[in-house]
């Protein structure tokens, strides 16, 4: 089989080659430079089978990314059989088969995610299902993982990147920001409260320091147990949670900006009872 490497093509060439090979025919095929959606549907078996990949390249790093995802069940009625969703995957290969050697017509795809974990899919053309090669270790399920404070520990600083939330278990946690050479506090947090969320939604240079107002237990949620966690909720759910957060930091961005322009004018405005 041909391998090749995603980081270096195109993601609109391969899903052509794909397409060809797998003979999706006038089902529903859409691509782009960033990720192509490929379904196929077979209305004698009543079976479907959609194949999701998208490619993406941080535009300060430049690091390249990727996400891969396979579902598969009934037509009629809608029903889901299998579902698949490989995310933050540092490679991606695919690997297609030899025309001219009489290869099997399928397609096979290497991944390897930040952990290095290693997980290989295989998609056949001649049945609407996606195989994993028993040789391709499962990749274990991301634990939960408590941390301990002590009073006035740095958890971390304004500034710095981050790819986990934290609930409090016991004890408090004040969050601070720097304004014009000033530290200022902004809240101080008790047990189940919740912080550093934004890290897990595309923003992952901290806004605020965190510290530990007394000696404190932190669950700790890291990025990969959040995606494999919502990895279970309908795909449109995560879209529409998603855009709300977004949503939500870009209004709190607008409110701070706001904020600092009345505070710059108030400060301009001369008092009378000085002159």
């Amino acid at each position: 089989m041909k391998e090749v490497n995603l980081k270096d093509k195109s993601l609109f060439n391969i899903s052509n080659n794909i397409t060809s090979i797998l003979g999706v025919g006038k089902s529903k095929t859409t691509d782009d430079k960033n990720g192509f959606i490929i379904q196929r549907e077979n209305l004698e078996s009543n079976l479907y089978h959609i194949l999701i990949m998208k490619k993406f390249v941080d535009a300060k790093t430049k690091k390249v990314s990727f996400s891969l995802e396979v579902e598969e069940g009934n037509l009629n009625p809608m029903k889901v059989n299998k579902s698949m969703k490989l995310k933050d995957l540092v490679s991606v290969e695919v690997c297609f088969p030899s025309v001219m050697a009489g290869e099997e017509k399928k397609i096979k795809f290497k991944t390897v995610n930040l952990n290095g974990n290693t997980r290989e899919i295989e998609v056949r053309k001649d049945i609407l299902s996606t195989h994993n090669p028993k040789n391709s270790p499962v990749p274990e399920k991301p634990r939960k993982r408590l941390r301990r404070y002590k009073k006035d520990d740095v958890i971390f600083k304004e500034g710095d990147l981050g790819n986990e939330m934290y609930i409090i278990q016991n004890g408090k946690v004040g969050l601070f920001k720097d304004v014009k050479d000033e530290t200022v506090k902004l809240s101080v947090l008790g047990k189940n409260s919740f912080f550093g969320e934004m890290a897990l939604f595309g923003n992952p240079h901290r806004s605020a320091t965190a510290k530990a107002i007394e000696n404190s237990d932190l669950l700790v949620i890291s990025k990969e147990l959040f995606e494999y966690q919502i990895s279970k909720i309908p795909s449109w759910f995560v879209t529409m949670f998603k855009a709300l957060i977004e949503r939500l930091r870009k209004a709190n961005e607008i409110i701070g900006s706001l904020k600092q322009q009345i505070s710059e004018s108030e400060e301009k405005i001369p008092d009378k009872n000085k002159s």
